[in-house]
């Protein structure tokens, strides 16, 4: 993890923007993080299917505001294989290229990124 609590980070970013913060790119790649954690820990499948679909609504949102962040195109690939957990295996096949292309993408944008790097090895 890193370094916090997902429920408070959650918290956090949610009070940010309904007070008016800007939700910027950086700001929801962050939500969909603290989202993808929160579903990780949540044993009630209903809540893990709901927090994973507002990570994806989120990452829509930032690659919109910012297609050139390297943590955009990251997490958006981790939250589109979120997404096929609840679509199905042809959706989840057939998002495995849109995934690749996102972790390229966040590799070119940012060649240091060891995660990155090593997720896009487990698609490939």
């Amino acid at each position: 993890m890193y370094g916090g609590n997902p429920r408070q980070i959650y918290d956090l970013i949610i009070r940010h923007i309904a007070n008016g913060g800007e939700a910027s790119a950086d700001v929801l790649w962050r939500l969909a993080r603290a989202c993808h954690d929160l579903a990780l820990e949540s044993s009630d499948t209903t809540a893990k299917k709901s927090l994973t679909f507002e990570a994806y609504a989120a990452m829509q949102e930032a690659l919109k505001k910012d297609p050139n962040s390297s943590p955009v195109h990251k997490w958006m690939a981790i939250i589109i294989s979120d997404i096929g957990d609840y679509e199905g295996t042809t959706k989840k096949l057939k998002d495995a290229f849109i995934i690749r292309d996102h972790f390229a993408r966040a590799i070119e944008l940012n060649p240091a990124d060891a995660t990155a790097r090593h997720l896009l090895g487990l698609w490939c």
